[in-house]
């Protein structure tokens, strides 16, 4: 019994030092987390800041192409030949070509012009110098989300890009990405004027303009969450993930800031940056490994480190249970059911008192000889076995 208490006594002692351990560990744990979560936190905010400072650089330069567009638009609205395009009731064939060809040198002569639309609303015709698509009137022009632009016209919509896919008239299968630029007048009252010209601007010059630079993570959005300019084609459907974290910050407003998300099953940070006046987006888009590969490799390595203590500690809390625990639980039922915890004192003296009174000394024989008699005499009156023999 005393054995039994003894186990079941160094059994919970030794439980005790290993959840102990196991509780410092845990604790040891959660403060690494906290301090590599503020760390973390520290070297993200450095790393925005930084990107936040390249990104009004990058939107200064977007400003100045922004207002070199808005300064060729109002240019070419405002020569002879336009002026005579759209708004001539009448046209002569000699005045037709002449303002096209003098309308088709600002398309030749400059990089960003793909090409050039004039709406006549008094004619409802369209002249263009685009080769895919001939000079008719409203109803036939190939370019239907150009003449619906021009048709659906408001205030808001002058002086203002618009990302839009040109197709192809009929069977053709070319088409191509453009933003539209649309240029006409407004009353006092705060109506279009008749007549306005759209320039449809190359892609690519904003991308050479904006992000000519080594890398494969940037991205350019209007206020409409349409690609102005990115490095790589992938770019534009993972904005799509980032964009919703981003309109919750409030977008419109000069903000900045990074958001989280997970694409493609890895974990990528978004970092952006705004500013009010172009209403532009500058996003870089990366994963996070790769910005933060050192931070990444110290989390995996803790981890392992206390992920293996928190493992044997574990462990060896299930073998003290098994080999402790389990066999004291199955012993402490039978030790409490002994007979001789049933058993009063008074039971065990007869037989003492006869053994007391066997061995009491006498003159007549030796100690051995009065001690063989006394156990045969036992032996007889109990029934028990007989006591070891002396030599």
């Amino acid at each position: 019994m005393n054995r039994g208490l003894h186990i079941g006594r160094a059994g919970g002692v030794t439980v005790s030092r290993i959840l102990f351990w196991l509780a410092i560990t845990m604790a040891l744990l959660l403060i690494f987390l906290m301090l590599f979560n503020t760390f973390e936190s520290i070297t993200l905010r450095a790393i925005q800041k930084s990107y936040t400072e390249f990104a009004h650089h990058t939107a200064t330069i977007s400003d100045s192409m922004q207002s070199i567009v808005r300064a060729l638009g109002t240019q070419i609205y405002y020569i002879s030949s336009t002026t005579r395009l759209r708004t001539a009731q009448t046209l002569s064939t000699y005045d037709r070509i002449y303002a096209m060809r003098e309308i088709g040198q600002y398309v030749s002569s400059s990089p960003m012009l793909q090409s050039i639309y004039v709406f006549n609303d008094a004619t409802k015709s369209v002249y263009s110098t685009d080769e895919l698509f001939f000079n008719t009137d409203y109803d036939h022009f190939g370019d239907r989300e150009a003449v619906r632009l021009h048709l659906e016209r408001g205030v808001d919509s002058s002086m203002r890009l618009s990302y839009r896919l040109i197709e192809a008239p009929g069977l053709l299968p070319a088409a191509r990405l453009s933003y539209a630029l649309m240029v006409f007048e407004v009353s006092p009252a705060g109506q279009p004027l008749a007549g306005s010209i759209l320039l449809n601007l190359d892609p690519r010059w904003f991308r050479e303009q904006l992000l000519d630079f080594p890398g494969d993570s940037y991205i350019v959005l209007d206020r409409d969450g349409h690609t102005i300019a990115q490095q790589a084609p992938w770019l534009s459907e993972a904005a799509t993930v980032f964009m919703p974290l981003i309109d919750a910050s409030g977008i419109g407003d000069s903000l900045d800031g990074y958001v989280s998300a997970t694409y493609e099953g890895e974990k990528y940070l978004c970092f952006y940056a705004s500013r009010a006046n172009s209403g532009w987006l500058h996003l870089r888009i990366m994963r996070q490994a790769d910005q933060l590969p050192g931070l990444a490799r110290i989390r995996l390595a803790v981890f392992l480190v206390f992920g293996g203590i928190a493992f044997l500690l574990l462990l060896a809390l299930a073998f003290s249970f098994m080999r402790i625990y389990a066999p004291f639980s199955r012993i402490k039922p039978n030790c409490c059911k002994a007979p001789w915890r049933k058993m009063r004192p008074r039971d065990h003296l007869p037989p003492l008192t006869g053994w007391t009174v066997c061995l009491l000394p006498r003159k007549s024989k030796s100690f051995k000889q009065r001690f063989r008699i006394c156990s045969a005499a036992k032996q007889r009156q109990t029934g028990g076995c007989p006591l070891p023999r002396f030599s």
